[in-house]
């Protein structure tokens, strides 16, 4: 039975290990498929258990009786007779680890490359735009002194026509005029405000005095700055590449949103300095991400290990069932009506039935469910009680020494007493005639009470010890079968228990095993997850890095821009053009 079990267990592991073993080989040839890495496995020989290292290029591969057939030149393997040993996996793990670091350092040249063309596109276009923002001021400025000088012509123009025309309309008109402005003049003297007007008129021109002295150190500054434009055309730039990528840095964080409110590592940004911010967060992500994925591992430790259990569990029950089924059916075949266990029960039958007829009691001890053991012992007894029949002669001899019995002798031979052979009571004349005359005729055959009534019986003694005889052969001969029946009863019996445990016990591990299977998966997501958004946080953490770089050479350009030109106190040209025409309007 131990080793039933044993076996059993031996091939539900066998086979889970085979299906891992060709599952992990199937994905190991994917990777490597899609990756065009070389892949290196181990090959068992069945014949001999040698093992060689086999490596093949994934590039043919055909599907024969479930097992996968590489091809690489003349070479087919078989991965039925693959393994991967720890070596494979050391040399496979770190081919992908190189694979993987080829690909980083793929994405991140591909990155600087991209964020040098950027910064390189973008200073060209600071440039043009500077120029063309010059060459608009100074054609505006040339349009402005066209217009002005046109206007200025047809005053000229117009004055000269004026006065070689002067008619008496135009003489009234002057007169209308002068009195409209002597009524004006008169209505100013009495205005109350005529005191305050000079005061305003005062402050105005002392302002206008003031605006002139500020557009004269403004256009000293102006001077200073154009001077000095490439900075400050360095600084526009930087200011507008900080922008965007102060935008990018928050469309980034708003693309992943989900996932950062889900692992609550939202960040929040104040001012202009994010590089303690995202760092922060960039350390609480990848420590919930190491946390993470330590225990997907461990849950999927734990899942593998249910997994083989259950199979050992699984494959064993099975075994159980076959070689339950196959019990029952031999039981089934030692029961038939030719086979030993139902002629034994026969045999039962009618020594109960003859001897409730024979038997004087009309009891008998044997039972229905009696041991064929007790059984054979009982017929055996039967047998010899039969056995011992009494022939007259046997009779005859009986009671010649019963009477010798009878007689004492003493040492010299000489008859000394009589006495009963059965009381040893003396008896006298008269009791030892008649002991005499009784035992002639008990050992004469035609006269003997004895012979007669033995006689009588003998031929139904004999039909019942054949009848016994016939029994017990019937009985010993069934009895191999007998054994095997109980023997296989009892088998079927414990492996009843054990199949029926054995289903008790896979119940609750299947309903464990479910619910490890979630866990794996929610873990191994949320693993997947976190390692998705701290790709994003790292890039996160370079755009902040990369935004304070800039502020601090935006700050740097403008302490150089100060020295340059004092007066501008830090603002850059755009800045300084704009405050100039405010107050030239003003």
């Amino acid at each position: 039975m131990i080793y039933k079990e044993q076996k059993g267990k031996l091939m539900g592991e066998r086979k889970s290990h085979e299906s891992d073993l060709k599952e992990r080989i199937g994905l190991m040839d994917k990777i490597a498929s899609k990756h065009k890495i070389e892949l290196s496995l181990t090959q068992t020989q069945a014949s001999t258990g040698i093992e060689t290292q086999q490596t093949y290029a994934t590039t043919s591969r055909v599907s024969l009786g479930g097992n996968t057939t590489f091809t690489a030149g003349d070479t087919t393997v078989d991965t039925a007779h693959m393994t991967v040993s720890a070596e494979d996996m050391e040399v496979f793990e770190k081919a992908l680890k190189t694979k993987e670091e080829d690909l980083r350092d793929g994405l991140q040249n591909f990155k600087d490359k991209s964020r040098e063309e950027e910064d390189e596109v973008q200073n060209i276009l600071n440039d043009l735009t500077g120029k063309q923002r010059h060459v608009e001021a100074d054609r505006e400025k040339l349009m402005k002194q066209q217009r002005e000088a046109k206007r200025e012509l047809q005053n000229i123009t117009s004055q000269s026509s004026s006065r070689s025309r002067l008619h008496k309309n135009d003489i009234d008109d002057a007169k209308r005029a002068a009195a409209r402005y002597a009524r004006e003049r008169d209505e100013a003297n009495q205005d109350p405000r005529i005191k305050s007007i000079p005061l305003e008129i005062s402050k105005i021109s002392e302002r206008m005095r003031s605006i002139q002295v500020e557009l004269e150190e403004d256009k000293t500054t102006l001077s200073q700055l154009r001077r000095c434009s490439d900075i400050s055309n360095e600084i526009s730039m930087l200011e507008r590449q900080k922008e965007g990528d102060v935008e990018g840095l928050k469309d980034t964080i708003s693309d992943n949103s989900f996932l950062l409110q889900k692992f609550d590592a939202y960040p929040t940004l104040r001012g202009d300095n994010y590089v303690n911010t995202i760092e922060t967060l960039a350390d609480n992500v990848r420590i919930k991400h190491e946390n993470t994925r330590e225990e997907s591992d461990r849950a999927s430790e734990e899942l593998a290990q249910l997994q083989q259990t259950i199979g050992e569990k699984s494959a064993l029950l099975s075994h159980n069932k076959r070689s339950l089924e196959t019990l029952k059916a031999r039981e089934a075949a030692l029961c038939a009506d030719d086979r030993g266990v139902q002629k034994i029960r026969r045999v039962i039958n009618a020594v109960r039935n003859f001897e409730h007829q024979q038997l004087d009691t009309g009891v008998t001890v044997v039972q229905n469910d009696m041991e064929p053991q007790k059984l054979l012992e009982h017929l055996t007894e039967r047998i010899g009680e039969y056995s011992a029949e009494d022939t007259p002669e046997s009779i005859a001899r009986t009671m010649k020494k019963l009477k010798k019995m009878s007689k004492v002798k003493g040492s010299g031979g000489q008859i000394l007493d009589i006495i009963c052979p059965c009381c040893q009571r003396s008896m006298d004349t008269n009791e030892v005639m008649m002991f005499d005359a009784t035992m002639e005729s008990l050992s004469d055959p035609i006269r003997s009470e004895l012979i007669q009534t033995d006689q009588a019986s003998v031929g139904k003694n004999r039909s019942a010890l054949r009848n016994y005889e016939t029994w017990r052969k019937i009985v010993s001969q069934s009895m191999p079968d007998y054994l095997d029946h109980t023997r296989i009863t009892n088998e079927v019996n414990d492996l009843e228990v054990s199949v029926s445990n054995g289903e008790d016990e896979l119940k609750p591990m299947q309903d464990e095993l479910s619910a490890a299977k979630d866990k794996a998966d929610e873990l191994q997501n949320d693993a997947s997850e976190l390692r998705q958004l701290l790709d994003v946080v790292n890039r996160l953490r370079d755009d902040a890095n990369r935004i304070a770089e800039k502020t601090r050479q935006v700050a740097s350009k403008r302490d150089e821009l100060s020295v340059m030109a004092p007066s501008a106190e830090g603002r850059d040209l755009k800045s300084m053009e704009m405050d100039f025409d405010a107050k030239n309007n003003e």
